[in-house]
């Protein structure tokens, strides 16, 4: 089977309310090798994404933050 398309959704009244602000606070008390590995697994997730061979779609089903529009290509990808 051939994959023909990622659809990504979310679960609960959002697609994406924004900032985990209690994630963030708990990476305050995390070290730097920590911080780094948490940010490259961010950067792994966006480079997956936008090296995916099938087209990626996302299902906007209520509010969504700017931070979440970074999951759709821009104009010239």
């Amino acid at each position: 089977m051939q994959l023909r398309a990622v659809v990504l959704g979310g679960n609960g009244p959002s697609f994406s309310a924004g900032a985990d602000v209690a994630w963030m606070r708990a990476a305050m008390a995390l070290g730097v090798e920590d911080n780094e590995a948490d940010a490259m697994a961010m950067a792994d997730m966006f480079e997956a994404i936008d090296t995916c061979p099938a087209p990626v779609i996302a299902r906007v089903h209520a509010r969504c933050s700017a931070a979440a529009s970074a999951c759709a290509p821009s104009p010239t990808s």
